[in-house]
C-alpha cells in the first residue's frame, strides 16, 4: 500500500509539473533496486521522497526514513534561474565520495533520473527534450555508486573560483 501512495505522489508531482510549482525546493526520490543494481519501480522495499527547501542545508541525511536501504536517487529541482544546489555522497558536505552541482538556467522544474550520466569534472549544459522541464548546468565529480549514496545537500556556491575542486571541503 505504501508503494501505491509513493507512486501516486510521484505521478502527480511529475505529471502536473507545469501546473504546480513550489519556489526553491529539491525533491530526492529513492527507488528500490534489483540484486543486479538496476531500478525496480514495482518494489516498495526502498522507496521514498525527501524534500529540501531552498536555503536549508542538510549536512546529514541519515534521518531520512529510507536512507540506509539499497536504492538509487533521482531528483526534481524547482526555483528561479541560477538556483544552485549540490548533492554529496558523503556526510557533512565532504567531497571525497563524489558530488553533483546543479544550477538551473531558467524558471521551469528540472527533472534528472540518472544522476551518474554526466561527463566528469567539467560543466555541462543540458536542454531537455521535453520542453515542460527546465534547462540546467551540471558539474559531476564521480564517486563509487554516487546515485545510491546521497548523504548531504548544500545550497548555493560553496567553492572558490570557476569550477568546484575535487577535494574541497567547505
Amino acid at each position: 500500500m505504501r508503494f501505491i501512495g509513493n507512486i501516486t505522489v510521484l505521478i502527480i508531482s511529475l505529471g502536473f509539473s507545469p501546473l504546480i510549482s513550489s519556489a526553491g525546493e529539491l525533491a530526492l526520490f529513492k527507488e528500490s533496486i534489483t540484486e543486479e543494481g538496476t531500478r525496480h519501480p514495482f518494489s516498495d522495499g526502498c522507496s521514498g521522497i525527501f524534500y529540501v527547501k531552498q536555503g536549508e542545508n542538510i549536512p546529514d541525511m541519515r534521518d531520512f526514513h529510507d536512507y540506509s536501504c539499497e536504492g538509487v536517487y533521482s531528483l526534481t529541482l524547482e526555483g528561479s534561474s541560477n538556483t544552485t544546489v549540490t548533492l554529496f555522497a558523503n556526510l557533512f558536505h565532504i567531497t571525497d565520495r563524489g558530488y553533483l552541482v546543479l544550477r538551473k538556467t531558467d524558471d521551469r522544474k528540472v527533472w534528472i533520473i540518472y544522476l551518474e550520466s554526466f561527463e566528469l569534472g567539467t560543466w555541462l549544459h543540458v536542454d531537455p527534450e521535453d520542453t515542460r522541464y527546465g534547462s540546467y548546468d551540471i558539474y559531476y565529480h564521480e564517486g563509487w555508486h554516487f546515485e545510491r549514496h546521497i548523504s548531504s545537500v548544500k545550497w548555493g556556491k560553496w567553492w572558490t573560483g570557476k569550477d568546484p575542486l575535487s577535494l574541497s571541503k567547505n
